[in-house]
């Protein structure tokens, strides 16, 4: 049993995995929809973020590292946003 704030932020964090891919099975089972790449693009936003608090709070990576992901994440994130709605 966790103990400490980090063992909480780090239990928390491992359980969004599993809650994200049950979260996406059964949307797209009352949906009716496929995998889109929109799916693909939400799915690895909701497991980067808590990867890295994972790996930073455990003192696998450092700050600087954890910095860098988690800007990577943000650029990757927004980098097409202003094509998201332009239809062809």
């Amino acid at each position: 049993m966790p103990t400490t704030t980090i063992e909480w932020v780090q239990l928390a964090s491992a359980a969004v995995f599993p809650l994200v891919v049950l979260a996406v099975i059964i949307n797209r089972r009352a949906s009716g929809k496929g995998i889109g790449v929109r799916l693909v693009q939400f799915t690895a936003a909701a497991m980067v973020v808590p990867g890295v608090v994972i790996l930073a709070t455990g003192g696998y990576i450092g700050g600087e590292t954890s910095a860098a992901l988690i800007g990577a994440f943000i650029g990757y994130l927004f980098a097409n946003i202003g094509n998201f709605d332009k239809s062809e």
